[in-house]
């Protein structure tokens, strides 16, 4: 588990509590967290995350052995809904309510672009095979017990965008996690030596994005090649903190497509379980500005900077006003991985 990233949405969380008068009580043993005043009580439960081997991540509201990271506080118990736990479910919603998402095929056969290929009901991370080039995706990928989904690989930087109440709070930009050549050592290696914890690489995402490229994981890159070696935006190569980049959104085609989005994926939750609600989003942002919306998480990783805007809904106290944007400049600048 970090404890530098359970401190620190302690710490934004007490100076929330704290600037709107309310009380804190952190039970040790379990980590749950009551908050209290103005006549109200409210009990917030957290989440911890564990990587496995085999690249699975597991969530648990106990800290558990194994746990390496700690996602955040809730309001109990969790919610769902069919959008952000079957990915038919999702493509579906998106094509009632006109949300842009990659395409589909119905067979390998009919793909005529680069793919990947997704479960229908992935679980917690998510088994996701490729890229592949037309023709390319292997059996294995497609038996019927996986439930497959063929869906196009659109290029573009990946991001994540946090909501409380369809509210937009928080969104974070990623390049395809990557290694760079030194003409001396093997992608294996370099995979190896820039992961944050060996046991947590994917392997066989390592091999499809490497072969994708012409490459293996035997293959020593020229100084200064850069190889992708995943497509997800959780990964051993990716550091589990990262800047919020929402400012620098402010006034572009991404920010006013990603607020119409939270009121359109706030709807697909049952409206008698809707308040008081967290989820987030995932997208790529292709090189003309447009999302190609991929997912939906609810109630299970909580921005750090949550804490505010649901606390102050849940004591009905007013909004915080909107701070001022900076450049869309500020973004990750674009990788030769990015395509």
């Amino acid at each position: 588990m970090s404890s530098m990233n359970l401190l620190s949405h302690f710490r934004l969380l007490a100076a929330s509590a704290n600037s709107l008068g309310l009380q804190l009580q952190l039970d040790f043993s379990t980590f749950r967290v009551e908050v209290s005043g103005r006549d109200r009580y409210f009990e917030l439960e957290p989440e911890f995350a564990a990587f496995t081997p085999a690249g699975v991540l597991e969530f648990s509201h106990e800290m558990l052995p194994r746990s390496r990271l700690f996602t955040g506080w809730r309001c109990a118990p969790k919610k769902s809904c069919e959008v952000s736990s079957d990915k038919r479910a999702f493509m579906a919603f998106c094509a009632r309510n006109q949300v842009r998402t990659p395409r589909t095929f119905a067979r390998a056969a009919d793909a005529t672009t680069n793919t990947i290929v997704k479960q229908a009901r992935p679980g917690i991370r998510g088994v996701v095979r490729g890229p592949f080039a037309p023709g390319a995706i292997p059996p294995t990928c497609l038996q019927a017990s996986f439930e497959p989904i063929i869906q196009e690989f659109v290029p573009g930087h990946m991001l994540e965008a946090w909501y409380w109440d369809g509210q937009l709070l928080a969104v974070e930009v990623r390049n395809r996690p990557h290694v760079m050549g030194d003409g001396m050592t093997s992608v294996r290696e370099l995979i190896t030596c820039n992961s944050l914890s060996a046991d947590w690489i994917d392997w066989t995402a390592a091999e499809d994005a490497a072969r994708f490229q012409g490459a293996t994981l035997d293959t020593v890159l020229s100084v200064g090649k850069e190889l992708a070696v995943d497509i997800r935006f959780t990964s051993a190569l990716q550091a589990p903190t990262a800047e919020n980049v929402l400012k620098t959104l402010v006034g572009t085609p991404v920010q006013q497509q990603l607020l119409r989005a939270g009121a359109v994926f706030w709807s697909a939750i049952a409206q008698e379980i809707r308040a008081h609600t967290s989820f987030v989003l995932g997208a790529v942002i292709d090189s003309r500005q447009q999302l190609w919306f991929t997912d939906m998480i609810t109630d299970l990783r909580i921005h750090p900077e949550t804490y505010d805007p649901m606390l102050r809904s849940l004591f009905e106290m007013p909004a915080a006003a909107p701070e001022a944007g900076a450049s869309l400049a500020n973004m990750p600048a674009a990788s030769a991985v990015a395509s």
